[in-house]
């Protein structure tokens, strides 16, 4: 099982320009103002729904989808409505490795391990091989008997290790260490060098999907996870730059991956992927009008999907994220004082806070789309100050603009 998940990918960009957008079709503001006073030198309590910008799928409202019977397919339809499913051929993925330290390194003794560049590697008397800056270049170094030995200079600006088995361990900034499909290699990035790992797109979403949500739940919301997994990860390789170095992270600003295994450093096996979450979706992605579908998620949307910027990314209610899903998401509360209020607003005094539009899809109304924070100033004279619903939300150090207060 994976960590629960909080906003993925080029997601979080989109979570500041597209949740206050009002989704086509969006009711109109409530036809009384929601007024709550806020109590002088005293508190009130806010309540909020959902975890993660909203946009796209609700994991725990797939989960929910399948205890209702449906399966990967209509659940993807649901929450990326007008796209379709295809079929890719196989293809490869490069994901940049955060967590690696500044120099590449693979542990040695892998059989059949190798570097472009060089070929077989010694396969006795070495711990680590790392790819060093050289030059314009990379130098291969080898580490024995705890010194670095150099083994070759002049190597090019990228080189690869691989091996016959067809993985890699590679040895991380903290002392653990991850066995990756596919190669593992260095590529320079100005003075330095990044670690990259390249593999196929569903030996990426093996490594994926477990780090986003536990392989326990049922098989449907797994395979609707590695459909918008994949889709996600095409889209993103699709609008990767030209001379981009790698196509997508590996952290929750893209979207989680582990790789194929993961240990302590002291050697204890900590996790591994899944191959069973590719059951009857290999190679499967969402398209919109031929195109990659950018399928992003979030752990849960409290009841409403969050208009996103494209087409299959609307706003509209969600029968499916609810409590049949075990969303621990769908209301939590805490107090928020009328001095801290006052201070992030620049006021002496918050006197009432009025809700003057909501988008209308879910409960209470929906999110909020505008707001307006009445007070006095330093000054003492009368503020309406308007703002939006994920001020509001920051403002009460919550991270969404799905609030009620009381």
């Amino acid at each position: 099982m994976g960590p629960r998940r909080r906003i993925t990918a080029a997601a979080s960009a989109f979570a500041l320009t597209g949740c206050v957008a009002v989704a086509t079709g969006a009711a109109a503001a409530p036809a009384k103002p929601e007024i709550v006073a806020v109590p002088s030198g005293g508190s009130i309590t806010v309540h909020w729904r959902g975890n993660g910008h909203g946009h796209g799928m609700s994991q725990y409202g797939a989960r929910g989808a399948a205890i209702k019977g449906l399966n990967a397919a209509k659940i993807v339809a649901f929450y990326f409505p007008g796209t379709t499913l295809a079929t890719l051929p196989s293809s490869r993925i490069r994901v940049n490795l955060s967590e690696a330290p500044a120099d590449t390194t693979v542990f040695a003794g892998t059989s059949g391990l190798a570097l472009t560049g060089y070929e077989t590697l010694p396969t006795t008397g070495y711990r680590y091989f790392r790819l060093v800056p050289s030059r314009t270049g990379l130098r291969l170094q080898g580490q024995r008997e705890g010194k670095w030995h150099s083994l070759k200079n002049g190597l090019p600006a990228r080189a690869d290790f691989h091996s016959s088995v067809h993985w890699v361990q590679a040895l991380l900034a903290d002392g653990s260490s991850t066995r990756y499909h596919g190669r593992i290699g260095a590529v320079r990035v100005g003075s330095g060098e990044a670690t990259v790992n390249r593999l196929s797109l569903d030996q990426y979403v093996q490594g994926s999907v477990p780090r986003e949500v536990p392989t326990s739940w049922e098989p449907a919301a797994i395979r609707a996870q590695a459909i918008a997994a994949r889709s996600y990860a095409e889209a993103v390789r699709a609008s990767a730059g030209t001379g981009s170095k790698w196509d997508i992270c590996d952290t929750t600003m893209c979207q989680a991956y582990g790789g194929m295994a993961h240990y302590s450093a002291a050697g204890q096996l900590l996790y591994t992927d899944d191959h069973d979450v590719l059951t009857d979706n290999a190679n499967r992605v969402l398209r919109y009008e031929g195109a990659p579908v950018l399928a992003q998620y979030s752990a849960s949307n409290g009841g409403a999907t969050v208009y996103g910027g494209e087409p299959y990314l609307v706003g509209k209610s969600d029968p499916y994220d609810s409590s049949v899903s075990g969303d621990p998401y769908l209301q939590q509360s805490r107090k928020v004082t009328e001095s801290s209020l006052a201070s992030y607003f620049h006021l002496k005094k918050v006197t009432s806070i009025e809700i003057t539009k909501r988008d209308g899809n879910g409960p209470w109304g929906g999110r909020i789309v505008s707001a307006v924070v009445n007070g006095t100033t330093p000054a003492g004279k009368k503020a309406h100050l308007s703002t939006t619903g994920f001020d509001l939300g920051t403002a009460t150090g919550v991270w969404t603009d799905y609030l009620r207060f009381s």
